[in-house]
């Protein structure tokens, strides 16, 4: 039986951008050369995987100044989950890569998640800090992805189909790794290649749930009154004749997981979503009915509301402890961890917790209910030996669950 590490390596491996980009290419029978626009965590794979197809320019977006590249290519690093300084120069990098694409070039687009803060260029009358003040906020609330999205498309010059607007080449083409549960293209890095589909007076219904800069606010409400340009909708002819192909999303996670297994497994037919708590709880009951020994595989993003003075705990984590703790003494063992090799700002990918979690953590002075309550697992989960080390997995499908159970 194949450990719990060995199968969440194993289904990265299978789903990396590298190879899914490499595939999506020898299908769609493009000549080259080819000017590559790539942003997201999954950037520089994506790229290496073009590269191995066809002669690549261009330049590349990635949250790590490491990230092997080809030769042809510019590396430019941003930063992830809250954009700086080198995401504003990276993003702005990206459009002038943009508008210097010819009419008769061929352009690429490699759009993974990440890229909302990785590149990060702020719509006029706006600063950086602007948009570090409303990303913080829209994080830190709760705020489903699609939502906090579409206030940032709002926000840039760069999102909601602002990138690909911005280049005259008539040859276009979007290869994107989906790391939104819906599945919606238009939400992925904030949809940079998409027309996007809201609007300013949606955004401020949006704002409403959270307490945004008043900067920020005025902005929104400015737009609302058609004081600013709205982002570019569907069917706006500045995005005419942009081809998209879906190279994967978060259900194929769990799905090629499961189908690596070897062993009997349920999965859940949709992506996971809604408070981590939440999921806990269904994990939690469906344990608890199982009579034969299976693999559940699950996959998606849940969301999680920091307490006003939380620690450096990611949501896998989190969830892999709660599990711990509604289900010690339990036969069963789960891994919890990020697709993109990383939890949230930890140097954790993630967390295997099982059904002796929690006595370990009473025998050795570890403080779950302290841990859970300060959303301070990442420490936990180190002085505990069960976490999973950060690396850099070359896709982004959000999170990944297996629990394996053995009554």
């Amino acid at each position: 039986m194949i450990d719990l590490s060995a199968l969440y390596r194993s289904t990265l491996s299978r789903l990396s951008g590298e190879r899914l980009a490499a595939e999506a290419l020898a299908r769609a029978g493009l000549s080259g050369p080819v000017r590559v626009l790539a942003l997201g965590k999954a950037a520089a794979g994506m790229a290496r995987g073009v590269a191995s197809v066809l002669p690549v320019s261009g330049g590349v977006v990635a949250a790590s100044a490491d990230a092997p590249i080809p030769e042809g290519l510019r590396l430019v690093r941003g930063s992830h989950p809250v954009p700086s300084g080198d995401s504003e120069a990276a993003g702005r990098a990206l459009l002038d890569e943009a508008r210097a694409a010819q009419p008769d070039e061929t352009v690429l687009f490699l759009v993974s998640g990440g890229g909302s803060a990785i590149a990060a260029v702020p719509a006029p009358g706006l600063s950086l800090a602007d948009k570090i003040a409303a990303t913080r906020a829209l994080l830190a609330g709760g705020t489903a992805i699609e939502q906090t999205n579409a206030v940032r498309k709002h926000l840039s010059a760069l999102k909601g189909g602002q990138l690909a607007a911005a280049t005259k080449a008539k040859r276009r083409l979007s290869l994107v790794l989906c790391d939104v549960t819906s599945g919606d293209l238009a939400s992925v890095a904030s949809g940079p290649t998409v027309g996007d589909p809201t609007t300013y007076s949606e955004c401020l219904t949006i704002a409403g749930q959270v307490l945004l800069p008043e900067r920020v606010r005025a902005h929104l409400e400015a737009g609302a009154r058609a004081k600013r340009p709205e982002t570019p909708k569907p069917g706006d002819p500045r995005l005419a004749g942009i081809d998209h192909e879906l190279l994967a999303c978060p259900i194929d996670l769990a799905r090629t997981a499961a189908g690596l297994s070897g062993e009997p497994y349920e999965l859940e037919p949709s992506p996971f979503t809604g408070p981590v708590e939440a999921l806990a709880d269904r994990i939690v009951a469906r344990v608890l009915s199982l009579k034969t020994s299976k693999l559940i595989a699950l996959s998606g993003e849940v969301t999680v509301k920091l307490p006003p003075a939380a620690q450096a705990g990611g949501r896998m984590q989190h969830l892999a402890l709660l599990l711990a703790r509604a289900l010690a003494g339990k036969p069963f063992q789960a891994l919890c961890a990020g697709s993109d090799g990383r939890d949230g700002p930890t140097d954790h990918a993630g967390a295997l917790v099982d059904g002796q979690t929690a006595s370990r953590a009473r025998a050795q002075g570890i403080d779950l209910d302290g841990a859970i309550d300060r959303f301070d697992s990442a420490a936990a989960c180190s002085s505990l030996g069960i976490a999973l080390p950060a690396f850099d997995s070359g896709t982004n499908l959000c999170d990944l669950v297996l629990v394996r159970v053995r009554p």
